[in-house]
C-alpha cells in the first residue's frame, strides 16, 4: 500500500527466508553470537530493564532462539517497485 500510494508500480514481490530473523528450530552458533552482539549494542533496552533484568531477558531470548522448539511467524516481504 505504501509503495502504491507513493506512485510506484510493484513489479516483483516475494517472501524471503532469513536465518537470523525468520526461521524455525534452533539457531546455529553464528546466529546466536550475532544476536548476542546485537543485544549488547542496545543501550536503551539495557537502560530500560536495568543491568540484572536485562541479563535475564538476554539469556532467556538467546535460550529461546537456540531451542529445538523455537518457532517464528515472521515473514520478510521483499518488493521491487518502479515509477
Amino acid at each position: 500500500d505504501v509503495m502504491i500510494h507513493a506512485g510506484l508500480k510493484i513489479e516483483s514481490e516475494e517472501v524471503k527466508k532469513d536465518r537470523e530473523l525468520a526461521f524455525d528450530g534452533p539457531a546455529d552458533e553464528e546466529v546466536l553470537t550475532a544476536w548476542e552482539n546485537r543485544l549488547d549494542r542496545m543501550i536503551a533496552l539495557q537502560q530500560f530493564f536495568g543491568k540484572e533484568e536485562f541479563s535475564n531477558v538476554k539469556t532467556q531470548f538467546l535460550n529461546m532462539l537456540g531451542s529445538a522448539d523455537h518457532q517464528c511467524e515472521t515473514e520478510i516481504n521483499f518488493f521491487i517497485g518502479r515509477k
